[in-house]
């Protein structure tokens, strides 16, 4: 870990280039000429099958690298891949072809002349600034896997998105709706909250929730479940004719406060 972030800090310095995940299948081309290549078929027979199907099966292999399979060739010529590879090499170190091995590891690729490490020069703030987002990455992939918001509304969020709305299928949107009481506790509870006297909806509506929910809460916002079930609690004790809404947006018991009803707000 500690050499895969040293080479992307000498990357984002221009030294040189990290592919992480690179897949390149092998590659073979002849380099020899025609006489040199049947010199080699007479004093090496068991190489001359292979080099015949390579021949027969690689266009153009005497102008640019071929893509071969290992495990084919080995079908081929009747033999195990080991067998195959060890030959390709052993052409490789007689001249007559370049064998070019199958990557699937990280490459690096300088960029640059060496350098000794003395004369390497590092952008020190670019690195700190590098640390300061790896750590509110960090900070907010532990709010996703701890938190209790909804995950698609989170991630929404993360990437920018200030209208999505919660999902209600997760884990967390399920685990709030089982902790939201019903319709009628919320009514009780209102009531019981306005004995104390008049006050705001909005106000009302953050007490009530967050009692709802045992928790200080999210901003109570018209998207969430149990501000839905508040408003409409709200309504219905209204049209019972137990509570009433004035029009500066204040609620009270029937009786106990103004009865000029606030109608533009449902």
């Amino acid at each position: 870990v500690e050499a895969i972030n040293a080479f992307q800090i000498l990357q984002a310095n221009g030294y040189c280039a990290l592919n992480e995940s690179v897949y390149e299948p092998s590659r073979v081309q002849f380099i020899a000429d025609r006489s040199w290549l049947e010199e080699v078929e007479k004093q090496y027979p068991s190489l001359e099958p292979l080099i015949k199907i390579l021949l027969r099966t690689i266009e153009g292999i005497f102008s640019y690298p071929g893509i071969i399979s290992e495990n084919y060739l080995a079908k081929l010529t009747k033999t195990e891949r080991e067998t195959v590879v060890d030959r390709l090499k052993q052409l490789k170190s007689l001249g007559v072809l370049e064998y070019y091995p199958t990557k699937d590891q990280p490459q690096l690729v300088l960029l640059s002349e060496r350098l000794k490490a003395d004369y390497i020069r590092i952008d020190m703030k670019a690195v700190e600034k590098r640390k300061e987002l790896a750590k509110e990455r960090l900070a907010s992939l532990m709010s996703y896997t701890t938190g209790d918001v909804c995950r698609s509304s989170f991630i929404g969020h993360y990437f920018g998105d200030a209208d999505i709305k919660d999902c209600g299928i997760c884990d967390n949107c399920l685990n709030r709706k089982k902790r939201i009481p019903s319709r009628q506790t919320i009514e009780e509870r209102i009531m019981q909250a306005l004995q104390a006297g008049p006050t705001s909806l909005s106000q009302l509506a953050r007490q009530i929730i967050e009692s709802s929910l045992d928790k200080t809460p999210e901003p109570a916002t018209d998207s969430r479940p149990e501000t839905e079930l508040y408003w409409k609690a709200v309504r219905r004790l209204e049209s019972e004719n137990k509570v009433a809404i004035t029009e500066d947006g204040e609620i009270a018991l029937k009786g106990h406060g103004s009865n000029h009803r606030l109608g533009s707000r449902f």
